[in-house]
């Protein structure tokens, strides 16, 4: 599933006194998971799944499709916004001292097994978290110096980076797959309701990951582990339309609404894009739109 992350980590980072575009609340901040946060890690021609092409971000004030599976803004766009930070964190790969703010390590297509995540071309999760992760720590070095860098990354945030110097984490559950248009629309055959065999399966995840996240803070006295109910947020939305402003829940803003994902949401491809997202829980038939991503994380 290209929505669901196997590993969705926030990674936060004290403050330090060569800050570039940082602020005093949270100086760095740093991402992995899939296509729900990467911004434009997968907009090499290799990648099969990307969204650096119109429709996408056509809501945004500039309406430049960036790599970004929504109208506008991801999740972690509107965090970033929550802690005054400049300008969103940057892809990995990018280069310049806008790096020392954090960067976005996410690939769209990528899973919890990385053969899975070979067929796309992503960028699997373990090599974001031990192979690029380290990459970029070269790169701030040479950027500050060791002894900033090690003041920099002694402090942060990250699953599985532990051993690496991460010490303030925030993991995601995984959404009500259940509810997504794709797949109501491959399971239900018509029928608009939410395939819920599918979400006791995701609910039986989450409460592993809680567990396991629970043992981890016992385990490691230092470490500050956070588990944001990404679950609860969107199932409720889609389940309760009455408490918001949307009026569109089970079918996307993209081309049918049905199954459109990716290069099927290519304005060149699909049959057109809703009028008004704002009224759409999902932009494609995988992601939530710009307003239900605020929602998500507000």
């Amino acid at each position: 599933m290209l929505f669901v992350p196997s590993f969705c980590l926030l990674c936060f980072v004290h403050s330090s006194p060569f800050a570039y575009g940082q602020t005093d609340l949270v100086p760095a901040f740093f991402m992995f998971g899939d296509s729900t946060f990467d911004v434009e890690n997968n907009n090499e021609p290799s990648t099969v799944i990307k969204a650096n092409f119109p429709p996408y971000r056509r809501d945004y004030f500039n309406q430049k499709p960036t790599g970004r599976s929504s109208n506008g803004k991801l999740a972690t766009d509107f965090i970033a916004d929550g802690f005054n930070f400049s300008s969103p964190q940057p892809a990995y790969h990018s280069g310049g001292r806008n790096l020392l703010i954090g960067a976005n390590f996410a690939s769209a297509g990528s899973g919890h097994h990385d053969a899975t995540t070979n067929l796309f071309n992503a960028i699997p999760i373990t090599k974001q978290l031990l192979e690029n992760y380290k990459e970029y720590k070269g790169r701030v070095i040479e950027i500050v110096g060791e002894e900033n860098a090690t003041s920099l990354f002694s402090r942060g945030i990250h699953l599985d980076l532990y051993q690496l110097g991460a010490r303030r984490i925030g993991v995601k559950t995984s959404p009500p797959i259940g509810c997504l248009p794709a797949v109501i629309t491959l399971f239900r055959l018509g029928n608009n309701e939410c395939v819920e065999t599918l979400n006791h399966d995701t609910i039986a995840f989450n409460r592993r990951l809680n567990f396991t996240s629970e043992q981890l803070k016992i385990m490691l006295t230092d470490l500050k582990l956070v588990v944001f109910d990404v679950y609860q947020t969107l199932y409720g939305l889609i389940t309760r339309p009455g408490e918001s402003s949307f009026t569109e829940i089970g079918h996307s803003c993209c081309g049918t609404s049905l199954v459109e994902i990716s290069i099927l949401c290519n304005a060149s491809l699909s049959l057109g894009t809703c009028s008004n997202a704002t009224e759409y829980v999902f932009w494609d038939a995988f992601h939530p739109s710009e307003v239900a991503n605020k929602h998500i994380y507000s």
